[in-house]
């Protein structure tokens, strides 16, 4: 039971890192920034998410704060590039 809780609590960590990352490339994207600093994260998340997924939840989180659904596709995966790069 114990090995379950502290499973269930890893997965609750690395989701909650994956939503501050997420967070913060999109108001960069928003706000135009190209000189930033990703929150501290964990590689390994890092390596367990796929390009497309990452890029959906950015995407679907800058709609959300802009109020807008014209995004960029271009300049955003951009971003995603620079995250991935950022680990490598």
């Amino acid at each position: 039971m114990n090995d379950l809780i502290t499973e269930i609590n890893a997965i609750n960590d690395n989701f909650s890192m994956l939503e501050k990352d997420v967070l913060c490339l999109a108001n960069a994207y928003i706000q135009q920034k190209t000189n930033f600093e990703l929150p501290v994260t964990d590689e390994e998340l890092v390596l367990n998410i796929d390009y497309y997924t990452l890029y959906n939840m950015v995407k679907k989180q800058v709609i959300t704060i802009q109020k807008s659904n014209i995004v960029d596709d271009n300049i955003l995966c951009g971003y995603i590039d620079y995250y991935f790069q950022f680990f490598e």
